[in-house]
């Protein structure tokens, strides 16, 4: 028999955040950055380790998705 695993639906980002974003919101605003032009669309890493970053402004301020 084999097991559903459950897909994330929502997450703290840090451990003493009292927010938790689900995954529409932070797609939402990975779309905003690239809409922006802060972030760009590719596999390479560098565009990647921006997009965490991008997202780790999430902790900093009081954004409402």
């Amino acid at each position: 028999m084999r097991k559903k695993s459950k897909s994330i639906s929502e997450r703290k980002l840090y451990p003493k955040s009292k927010r938790v974003y689900t995954l529409n919101d932070l797609s939402k605003w990975v779309k905003y950055g690239i809409s922006l032009g802060v972030i760009k669309r590719s596999g390479e890493k560098e565009d990647l380790e921006m997009i965490m970053k991008w997202i780790d402004m999430l902790e900093r301020g009081n954004i409402n998705l």
